[in-house]
């Protein structure tokens, strides 16, 4: 069994979890959220109701042609024809995820990220300003720009 063939099987082993305990913990890879979560950093991700999830709220989910989970934030809500349909995007990303997500595809909703040395509950009120000032830079691409920086400068 190969590192992929066992990391799969540990991701769905979570995802069942998910369905009975409500919530479970990840490993993020890579540095589509940064800064607000970094490459390393692990997030509570927790079972929701799909219809009441807000731009601002991060998402964890799959696309339909990947086994990959990937978390990102929501940056708009319509309605569609027989779902909600939920445009998605990487804080650090240029452009929104294609296509838009239903909701269908989400997992759960991160509700809490674990730093080395803190954590930050998106429930509290401390973290649920932090997360709005993100959806508002990630919006505005400020994000991109900054982890762009930030790649330019760990190479040096």
């Amino acid at each position: 069994m190969n590192e992929t063939e066992l990391n799969t099987i540990v991701v769905n082993c979570k995802l069942e979890t998910l369905k009975t305990r409500r919530s479970v913990t990840f490993s993020t890879k890579g540095t589509s959220m940064a800064p607000f979560i970094r490459n390393g950093d692990r997030i509570v991700l927790t079972d929701c109701d799909r219809s009441k999830l807000k731009p601002g709220d991060i998402i964890a989910f799959r696309t339909n042609n990947s086994d990959k989970i990937i978390a990102h934030r929501v940056i708009k809500k319509e309605r569609g024809e027989s779902d909600n349909l939920f445009m998605t995007k990487g804080d650090s990303l240029p452009i929104n995820d294609k296509p838009s997500l239903t909701e269908n595809n989400i997992i759960g909703k991160v509700t809490e990220i674990q730093k080395p040395r803190f954590k930050v509950s998106l429930n509290s009120f401390p973290g649920k300003a932090l997360n709005l000032c993100m959806l508002a830079l990630s919006v505005s691409r400020i994000t991109h720009l900054t982890r762009t920086a930030y790649i330019i400068i760990r190479r040096r």
